[in-house]
């Protein structure tokens, strides 16, 4: 497992944590919910369930969480998230071997 950092749109750090699979069938995006962070136990479950089925998985911490991304959780919103979901999804498109097709399980947003 790889952790990466990478900007999203507004220049905030993002803390990310990659298993590549080393017969990827397709990549699979597991973020947290509301107030959550990349590490907690039922976001491994879903990134291990993923690693099993062949998936390179990419965990992230959202800005404004708990986790090692930028920003204080006073400043969360949903938009926030799906703004920062967007942006490690464009990331892994500029990556070689991180394409699609792409899976995305759904968690609650509050926790």
């Amino acid at each position: 497992m790889k952790k990466f950092f990478i900007k999203n749109r507004k220049g905030q750090r993002l803390a990310l944590l990659i298993q590549k699979h080393p017969k990827q069938k397709g990549l699979a995006f597991v973020a947290h919910g509301l107030g959550g962070y990349k590490e907690q136990q039922h976001i491994r479950m879903f990134a291990d369930a993923f690693f099993e089925c062949s998936y390179t998985v990419i965990r992230f911490d959202a800005t404004n969480a708990f986790g090692e991304s930028s920003g204080n959780y006073e400043n969360a919103t949903s938009t926030n998230y799906y703004n920062d979901l967007e942006d490690v999804i464009k990331w892994s498109k500029s990556k070689n071997g991180l394409s699609n097709p792409f899976v995305l399980p759904g968690t609650a947003l509050a926790e």
